[in-house]
């Protein structure tokens, strides 16, 4: 049997500005696949099947310079290792604890997921409401929030645990390093899984 594909893209939608220097493009896809039975005087048979809608961008808001596109359809699922490098072990069994306490269990794979929040005052203000009142027992010691400060969902309400400064921060380097290699932009929703 002989074939051939080919990709299209209907003409994109318009280009949507996310913050100064960003933008982004929502386009259609459309395959047509062509398959030729032996011999070839014989017709063949053509059909044209839509693709996901893919989302490209050129976004400063994900930490990169660099364009790329996603399939906004499928949900990114940041896997959280506390045994990689760098070495978070104490901010993974605390997300993975509250993860199980929160009612709804928000951001697990098997539940409803959270969305970012790229505004870093917004994000402050989720912090700073999320840890009021905590009182470090060390300078070593810092205040832990899940739902992240970095989500929607993050702020009043959020589960607060002591976990040491380095592992604080780690954690948050590897959530900071998701969004960028899943080009998870504002508003955009992603689920947690602890791993390991």
């Amino acid at each position: 049997m002989r074939g051939s594909w080919s990709i299209t893209s209907d003409t994109p939608g318009p280009s949507t500005p996310t913050s100064p220097g960003s933008s982004r493009l929502t386009s259609d896809q459309r395959l047509r696949l062509t398959l030729e039975s032996p011999p070839p005087t014989v017709p063949g048979v053509a059909t044209t099947t839509p693709l996901s809608t893919v989302r490209c961008d050129n976004s400063l808001g994900i930490g990169r310079i660099s364009k790329g596109c996603v399939f906004p359809s499928v949900t990114p699922v940041f896997l959280l290792s506390g045994a990689e490098s760098p070495l978070s072990p104490v901010h993974a069994a605390f997300v993975s604890s509250a993860q199980t306490s929160l009612p709804g269990h928000p951001g697990r794979v098997d539940r409803v997921p959270l969305h970012r929040l790229s505004n870093t005052a917004q994000r402050d203000a989720n912090r700073a409401l999320s840890c009021a009142g905590f009182v470090p027992i060390d300078s070593a010691d810092s205040c832990d929030e899940y739902p992240f400060a970095a989500t929607y969902e993050g702020g009043a309400g959020a589960i607060v645990a002591h976990v040491p400064r380095t592992d604080n921060t780690n954690g948050g380097s590897k959530l900071s390093g998701f969004f960028q290699k899943d080009r998870v932009l504002d508003g955009d929703a992603f689920f947690v899984q602890v791993v390991g």
